[in-house]
């Protein structure tokens, strides 16, 4: 047999074992111990007893291959698990938490970028028509005067911006709570403006101004649509082609689309005291028919 407490070979009679001392007896009874332990867990394990009891070489086998290193490797298993969990959770309430915010800067970005892209569209569409229409892209007038677009002016000389004695329209839009009449066209306030009430485009509806005595009119400035905001002045449709009438001479001009400021200067000087402004085509609004003009500015002398 072996000593359970050195693992040397003894005698099978020994009382003692020879190398390490210990008692044989006190050996045989935890021998004897740990079977009846062994064969419990067996018991518990299997439901059944082990048919004969384990010898000492398969109880050693037992001891020393199971149950020692199996829990610490399950243990490590488990750490790991918990660890990867609360590494997730976090990530997840980070995506989260800072979701709704990036979605916000993100809108906020790409309609910031659809704004002035809207806006570079636009000037280029007045640069472009600028330069087609000019003088040659303007209709002949009566008389020899005629009229062509021009930058506005950075000097205007002795010319100055002319008064409006009386304003009248052939149609104006009925909203409560809201003057359109033709007054807000030469009020100098660019978010309010004329709106023609007529059903469909408002093709031929007028505005006619009454200046307070005759006048050398030099240049014209137009600010067509609603200014209101970029939402209306889309949303309204745009004068495309208006016949002027200053004093004896009329001219039909198209004028490109876009929120820009036209300016439109006389040939030479044109005595009136009277203006018409005709609509005879417009752009179309992407919500409404109304067809609007915010501003038109008159400059000239007097006689």
């Amino acid at each position: 047999m072996r000593c359970v407490h050195c693992d040397r070979e003894i005698p099978d009679d020994s009382m003692y074992c020879p190398y390490c001392g210990q008692d044989v007896e006190e050996n045989q009874s935890l021998d004897e111990l740990q079977d009846q332990i062994l064969r419990q867990l067996s018991k518990e394990i299997t439901g059944e007893l082990p048919s004969a009891p384990w010898d000492r070489e398969e109880r050693r086998e037992y001891m020393r291959g199971r149950g020692r290193k199996q829990p610490k490797r399950y243990l490590g298993i488990i750490v790991l698990v918990v660890v990867v969990m609360i590494f997730l959770m976090a990530a997840i309430w980070m995506v989260f938490t800072t979701m709704d915010a990036n979605e916000r800067r993100l809108m906020e970005e790409r309609e910031q970028a659809a704004r002035e892209q809207e806006e570079r569209e636009l000037e280029e569409k007045a640069d472009q028509g600028n330069e087609e229409t000019g003088e040659d892209a303007l209709a002949d007038g009566g008389g020899e005067l005629k009229m062509s677009f021009v930058s506005e002016p950075d000097d205007f000389g002795d010319y100055y911006k002319l008064s409006v004695k009386d304003a009248s329209a052939s149609s104006v839009i009925s909203q409560e709570g809201t003057d359109n009449g033709a007054g807000k066209a030469v009020d100098g306030n660019e978010k309010t403006s004329w709106q023609e009430g007529v059903a469909g485009d408002g093709i031929g509806e007028s505005l006619h101004f009454e200046l307070e005595k005759s006048y050398n009119v030099k240049y014209m400035s137009f600010q067509l649509g609603n200014w209101n905001s970029w939402e209306y002045f889309d949303g309204n449709n745009r004068p495309k082609e208006l016949e002027i009438t200053v004093g004896d001479v009329t001219q039909t001009i198209t004028f490109p689309d876009g929120k820009t400021e036209y300016w439109v200067e006389f040939s030479g000087e044109c005595p009136a005291s009277e203006i018409d402004v005709v609509i005879r085509s417009v752009y179309k609004g992407s919500q409404w028919d109304d067809t609007c003009i915010a501003e038109i500015g008159v400059y000239g002398r007097g006689n």
